[in-house]
């Protein structure tokens, strides 16, 4: 027998046969220790649920009454109402009840977890977990349940863990490059708690993953136009990627193999440390693709140096290019370290499990890189790290040798995409005279 309270209370056997009780008083009851399975619940405040704080002197021995009723129909040895103490308990797995089993999966996707442990990336399955927990949701929770008590006692906390739940979601996918399978669920929250700044930013996000550009920009601009103070961190971070992100766009086209490509190594070089190398000849396009790619999908920012590896007056020094990296993540000038390894053990500290990305441009050498490739992640930790991404006109084979790099060759644009790309730059009359 399976209980469902997060949306129309239903209440099924194993053959799919609805027996949810038709009493008011009875579904009270039945939410009420459902809602805290295994858990005891006195027999004081059953009353005062049941009956919405209105209960009349005969109400204990009428509340024994309807917990002898629900034991006949729940006949069910996996799901059982016993007597606890002054009170009484339903006893059973949390899989038999949507609402305990919606928290437990929240726990396991680590959303119960503090912050500091529970950051995007921490936990490999959380995707599916938070998908598996959103999924169980069929509407309001406690719709019908008997009890305006019970929902107003118990539908602040749902509701908050829900969104969290979304949010966390939409991190996740936008960081794989998936937030457009968001966009309706995001839109349906947003417009019901509008007060929300998280959820607004990430549906922002999404429709700009998704390629609904002008509808993330009206999102945004509808939101900030509704607040009486500057907009939150996340909202106006999310501003700032619109910006950002409109600039490569306007340059930006085709691609689509490649940035396949750059999403399917992201996991990867995410997970293990493993730098991603873009090779291609001078003009093909690599930092383009890059900065295209990463637009929406590192929250925590980007940092990127041009190593002018084809510059004839010499590649940059790699202890040159960490001061500036340093004071980047916001160490003063005058703080960084004289010595190039003190630099780069320091460098690679401030970036430990951080959902950050290093652009390297232009690269000469192993050498020069070497010093700038953050620290592997440790086998105990299941956080994401920073991500890298190597441009370069060489191949650099020691880099692919030494550090197992993520080859991705890029070769010119396709006739139709180049012609594509030549009409946006001329406009469509001068491209037809051309």
């Amino acid at each position: 027998m399976e209980i469902e309270l997060l949306g129309p209370m239903v209440v099924r056997r194993a053959d799919g046969t609805e027996v949810t009780p038709s009493a008011p008083k009875r579904r009270a009851l039945l939410g009420a220790l459902a809602a805290r399975l295994n858990q005891p619940v006195g027999a004081e405040e059953l009353i005062e649920l049941v009956w919405d704080g209105t209960a009349p002197p005969t109400a204990r021995a009428a509340l024994q009454g309807h917990v002898a009723a629900l034991r006949q129909q729940l006949d069910d040895p996996r799901l059982v109402l016993g007597t606890r103490g002054g009170g009484y308990v339903l006893e059973g797995d949390a899989d038999r009840v949507d609402l305990v089993r919606f928290g437990a999966l929240c726990d396991r996707a680590g959303l119960l977890l503090p912050e500091t442990v529970a950051g995007v990336g921490a936990h490999a399955a959380a995707v599916p977990l938070l998908r598996a927990a959103l999924d169980l949701w069929r509407g309001p929770a406690l719709v019908d349940c008997g009890s305006a008590l019970l929902r107003e006692r118990t539908l602040p906390y749902l509701t908050d863990l829900r969104l969290r739940a979304l949010d966390r979601l939409a991190q996740e996918l936008v960081l794989a490059g998936r937030g457009g399978e968001l966009v309706a669920e995001l839109t349906e929250a947003a417009d019901a708690h509008p007060s929300r700044q998280p959820l607004t930013a990430r549906l922002v996000q999404c429709l700009e993953q998704a390629g609904r550009g002008p509808e993330a920009r009206a999102r945004y601009d509808h939101a900030v136009a509704r607040l009486v103070g500057p907009p939150g961190p996340e909202l106006r971070l999310a501003g700032e990627q619109l910006a950002r992100h409109a600039a490569p766009d306007r340059r930006f086209i085709g691609r689509t193999a490649e940035l396949a490509r750059l999403h399917e190594a992201l996991a990867v070089a995410a997970r293990t440390g493993r730098p991603i190398l873009v090779t291609g000849p001078a003009g093909v396009g690599k930092t383009s693709l890059v900065q295209h790619w990463a637009a929406q999908r590192f929250p925590e920012g980007v940092l990127r140096a041009d190593l002018r590896g084809t510059d004839p007056n010499g590649p940059r020094e790699p202890a040159d290019v960490l001061a500036g990296f340093l004071t980047d993540l916001g160490i003063a000038p005058g703080a960084v370290p004289a010595d190039p390894a003190e630099r780069a053990a320091h460098y690679r500290e401030l970036l430990a499990d951080r959902r950050i990305l290093i652009l390297l441009d232009d690269a000469a050498c192993y050498r020069q890189l070497a010093p700038l490739l953050p620290g592997l992640p440790s086998a105990e930790s299941t956080a994401l790290g920073p991500v890298t991404v190597v441009t370069s006109r060489n191949r650099l084979r020691d880099l692919l040798v030494h550090e197992d790099a993520l080859a991705l060759p890029l070769g010119p644009l396709a006739a139709a995409d180049a012609h594509a790309l030549l009409a946006r730059a001329l406009g469509p009359d001068r491209h037809a005279a051309a």
